[in-house]
């Protein structure tokens, strides 16, 4: 399986959109609105918006912004239920985490559900440490859980 992996572009939203109502519930997906956001973010904030490719077809994508002077967090990081497994989510995150650490970031945050029990152990393993619980981060009620990592 070749995958190409790119700088996502505006002409991308459509795609990412519909990727991203694929792997949440309606009132944890972002609209078509923010991911137009996100491609309008100032250049202070240093987004990274990357895409993963297979046969011209997006088939996941991941989101950063910089948070604070040395800190990035991670916005999603979406993959198409048939592709998950694939090392396209570590892959993505890896090309993220390279981006920040040559910019002279040195921490990585996150928010993740404390119900997605297979995004917990992809950050898990890809050692972000949780430090929090976040009550009742979601608008479904569910908490949420905050990971960091600090980059070599």
């Amino acid at each position: 399986m070749k995958i190409i992996y790119r700088k996502g572009l505006p002409s991308d939203i459509d795609e990412m959109y519909k990727i991203d109502q694929e792997c949440f519930v309606e009132t944890v997906a972002y609209s078509h609105e923010t991911f137009e956001e996100f491609f309008d973010l100032p250049k202070t904030l240093s987004p990274f918006i990357e895409v993963a490719e297979w046969k011209n077809k997006i088939i996941g994508f991941i989101i950063g912004i910089k948070t604070h002077k040395d800190t990035f967090t991670i916005i999603t990081i979406d993959i198409k239920k048939k592709f998950r497994g694939k090392q396209i989510a570590y892959t993505l995150l890896n090309h993220l985490e390279n981006f920040y650490n040559e910019i002279g970031i040195k921490y990585g945050i996150l928010q993740v559900s404390n119900k997605n029990k297979r995004a917990i152990k992809f950050y898990e393993k890809n050692h972000y440490k949780c430090i929090r619980i976040l009550s009742h981060y979601y608008p479904t009620g569910e908490n949420g859980l905050e990971y960091i990592k600090k980059l070599k």
